[in-house]
């Protein structure tokens, strides 16, 4: 085989070093074929890359994956997960698309996605690693509680409130309801903000889910899955 305009190979195997056109002529001995194959050979496409914006990751946040870490491919426009994924620094913190970040040193990384296919585009993702964490809202002094019920249902007041505190903290409430008596009128393990003025019965005789008198009632609060210190105070009920 000889290839033209210049002889670059005598092999049926060639390695084309510039884009161009060439012809292919078959020779056997002092025979040339009279048949000939013209190929034009161009350059491939250089795949369009993005940068992403830099995403900023507390080391000890736990991410927003069921399993921890956080899914860089929620970055990714439709994403379909047949591209490839790879920790361009080593950072060591990659796992398939989740970055755990509790698994690399503080510091800025990237991340890089690439399409499937000879077009596919190559994502480029800058982390940055640090310790400048939000503090959660996770101590006693965050709670917030209600200082008035009034159950009518207008939507402002109609529930007995402990909140202010983060999602995340995880808090469980231990509640106890009293009457000015002393007699306790509500109690619940892991409250939910449900309780608009009745009894439960837990320490009253009267009919179950009564709705009580408007008045000034007791409360106690405990985290129970927190050594924190325990919240009293009073809350006003009113119901007339």
């Amino acid at each position: 085989y000889t290839f033209s305009p210049t002889v670059i190979s005598n092999t049926d195997g060639i390695v084309v070093a510039a884009t161009g056109t060439y012809t292919i002529t078959a020779t056997i001995g002092e025979c040339i074929s009279n048949a000939s194959v013209t190929i034009n050979i161009e350059e491939a496409d250089t795949p369009e890359t993005k940068t992403i914006n830099k995403q900023n990751i507390c080391i000890y946040d736990i991410g927003d994956h069921v399993d921890g870490g956080f899914d860089l491919s929620k970055l990714i426009q439709d994403y379909d997960g047949t591209g490839t994924w790879e920790d361009t620094d080593n950072s060591g913190g990659l796992d398939g698309h989740i970055f755990v970040p509790n698994d690399v040193s503080l510091g800025n990384y990237t991340i890089t996605y690439i399409e499937a296919g000879n077009c596919g585009k190559v994502y480029t993702i800058p982390i940055n690693v640090n310790d400048d964490c939000e503090v959660l809202g996770c101590t006693s002094g965050d709670i917030e509680i209600s200082k008035v019920v009034t159950p009518n249902g207008d939507g402002h007041n109609d529930y007995f409130k402990v909140g202010g505190f983060n999602e995340e903290c995880g808090f469980i409430l231990n509640i106890k309801l009293f009457n000015r008596w002393g007699k306790r009128i509500y109690f619940s393990k892991n409250y939910k903000n449900n309780w608009n003025g009745h009894h439960d019965n837990s320490g009253m005789t009267i009919g179950n889910n009564s709705l009580l008198p408007s008045g000034t009632y007791y409360y106690i609060i405990n985290v129970s899955n927190r050594d924190l210190k325990t919240i009293t105070g009073y809350i006003y009920l009113g119901t007339n």
